[in-house]
C-alpha cells in the first residue's frame, strides 16, 4: 500500500482489490486474497472496541479476545463476498481531508455505475505507525461503526455477553448463506 497520504493509501488498496476482482481465478482464491487485504487494511480491533463502547470494559480479557475474533470474522463474512456482485463498476477516490482528531482523515470515494447514480462511500482512516488503517466505512453518509454501536450495545445490554456472541454467530452464518447464494 502507498502510505504517503490517506488518499494515496485508499487509492492503492482500492487498486489492489480491483486487481484481485478483475483478474481470473476461482471465487475461493479471490476471497482468500481479499480477506488478506481486508485484515491488513482494516483496524477491526479498534472498530470492535469502539462498537462496544462502555460495554468493552465490562468484558473479561478472554471475552474481549473472543469478541474481537468474532467481530473480525463478521466484518469479513459481511464485506469480502460482495466482490461476487461486481459488474464493471469503477471506484474513484475523490478527495481527502483531515479530521479534528489528530492523525485521522476522511477519504471520499464514489462507485461509478453505468446508467445509475454513483454510490458515495467515505472511509475514515487513521495514521498508524508508518501507514494507515481504515476505522470506519461511511456509505451514503451512514457510519458503520456508529450504527453497529447502537445495535451491538443494545444486544449486550439486553442479552449480555453470551447473547452478543450468539448474535454475531447468527450474523456470520447469515452472511455465509448470502455469499453461497450469490455464487
Amino acid at each position: 500500500a502507498d502510505c504517503s497520504s490517506a488518499q494515496k493509501y485508499i487509492e492503492s488498496v482500492t487498486d489492489e482489490v480491483m486487481g484481485v476482482i478483475k483478474n481470473g481465478g476461482t471465487d475461493s482464491a479471490k476471497e482468500a486474497k481479499l480477506t488478506g487485504i481486508f485484515k491488513r487494511s482494516i483496524d477491526s480491533n479498534w472498530m470492535g472496541k469502539f462498537v462496544l463502547g462502555r460495554g468493552w470494559q465490562s468484558l473479561s480479557a478472554d471475552q474481549q479476545k473472543t469478541y474481537l475474533g468474532k467481530y473480525s470474522n463478521y466484518l469479513i463474512a459481511s464485506y469480502v463476498p460482495i466482490f461476487r456482485k461486481y459488474s464493471g463498476e469503477k471506484i474513484a477516490v475523490n478527495s481527502s481531508k483531515p479530521l479534528e482528531k489528530d492523525g485521522e482523515f476522511l477519504v471520499a470515494t464514489s462507485i461509478e455505475r453505468a446508467g445509475k447514480q454513483p454510490v458515495l462511500v467515505n472511509y475514515r482512516v487513521r495514521k498508524e505507525a508508518a501507514c494507515y488503517k481504515v476505522v470506519d466505512f461511511i456509505p451514503e453518509g451512514i457510519s458503520l461503526i456508529n450504527t453497529q454501536r447502537q445495535d451491538f450495545g443494545a444486544v449486550l445490554s439486553r442479552n449480555g455477553y453470551d447473547g452478543l456472541i450468539a448474535s454475531l454467530d447468527k450474523k456470520i452464518a447469515a452472511a455465509a448463506v448470502q455469499a453461497t447464494a450469490a455464487k
